[in-house]
């Protein structure tokens, strides 16, 4: 459900580009979630890519990704492996969940195609990390997984995300 790379980043925290996509709800006003941002430097895109194999690079999208509350179990939104460059881990918690068969989203986002939350407690624990400065963690995020952690959450990272590439053939091709 996740790999943890041997080899850490330093990549430092910088100024992202525009808003590319969010993940949220609206709660009293405010928007809670993950939202996700264009990164315009080079240098950190060079330095997350020399993670991924060549051949696989093409398959992947960079972001610049932050998260203000702990995200619920969910399954991402058309997107089965990330890369994660943690910059601020915000002391998170990253747990995934076994996958009944017959379990079905509780809700879905307005913009969610497959993706979905589900309902915590009908979910047993599979495993789950916690992440540090200079950490890079593989994760399969079409497995239910959920990010918590100490209110307000401020969690930075850089996030190599790629539609067709599975988990399992990013580890054998590293």
């Amino acid at each position: 459900m996740f790999y943890k790379f041997t080899q850490s980043h330093d990549i430092s925290n910088f100024t992202p580009g525009d808003e590319i996509v969010k993940w949220t709800k609206t709660v009293n006003g405010e928007e809670y979630g993950s939202f996700y941002y264009e990164i315009n430097n080079q240098n950190v895109l060079n330095k997350a890519f020399s993670f991924v194999p060549a051949n696989l690079r093409d398959q992947f999208d960079a972001s610049y990704m932050k998260i203000n509350h702990s995200i619920p179990p969910h399954i991402d939104n058309e997107i089965i492996t990330v890369i994660n460059f943690y910059i601020y881990p915000s002391g998170c918690t990253t747990t995934f969940f076994e996958m009944p068969d017959d379990l079905n989203p509780s809700e879905t986002l307005e913009n969610h195609t497959n993706g979905g939350l589900y309902n915590r407690d009908a979910l047993t624990i599979h495993d789950q990390f916690q992440a540090f400065y200079g950490d890079v963690f593989a994760l399969d995020v079409s497995k239910i997984h959920e990010v918590t952690g100490p209110e307000p959450v401020n969690r930075i990272a850089i996030c190599l995300q790629s539609a067709s590439v599975s988990l399992e053939d990013l580890i054998a091709a590293i």
